[in-house]
């Protein structure tokens, strides 16, 4: 498990990965209130009915973007079932009680928290409070 929780971290982390892609990649800004919640046919209705994710950047790339960005929310006590990636991932949660299980342990992540991800590792999230929980994601 990897659960960072410097302050700054994040900005170094996102400085670092902004350096590897290539300089022919196009500049973009982005309104997250102007963008849709993702949709995914294969997820299943009750994931859908707790948690919605929206990619802010790397969204409209037609080949394969070399950075995903974006937003997470979990419903108050909803749970994100167990899932990985090929890539590796970076999540810094925003607000809220997060029950993380990465792998095969299991941490409460709160706002200013930091969890790597390395790739094809199972993670699961389940919000514990009465209000949404919110994070940025990054792969």
């Amino acid at each position: 498990m990897t659960l960072i929780t410097r302050p700054g971290f994040v900005c170094v982390l996102l400085a670092a990965a902004m350096a590897m892609i290539p300089a022919a990649a196009f500049a973009q800004m982005v309104t997250a209130n102007s963008l849709p919640w993702d949709a995914m046919d294969s997820t299943p209705e009750t994931v859908k009915q707790v948690v919605r994710w929206k990619t802010l950047v790397g969204r409209d790339v037609s080949a394969k973007p070399e950075l995903l960005f974006g937003e997470l929310e979990i419903a108050p006590f909803g749970v994100y079932p167990g899932h990985k990636h090929p890539s590796p991932e970076v999540y810094y949660v925003i607000s809220g009680r997060i029950r993380w299980t990465l792998g095969d342990e299991t941490f409460m992540a709160e706002a200013g928290s930091t969890i790597f991800t390395p790739p094809g590792t199972v993670h699961r999230m389940e919000n514990l409070g009465e209000d949404i929980a919110r994070a940025v994601w990054m792969w």
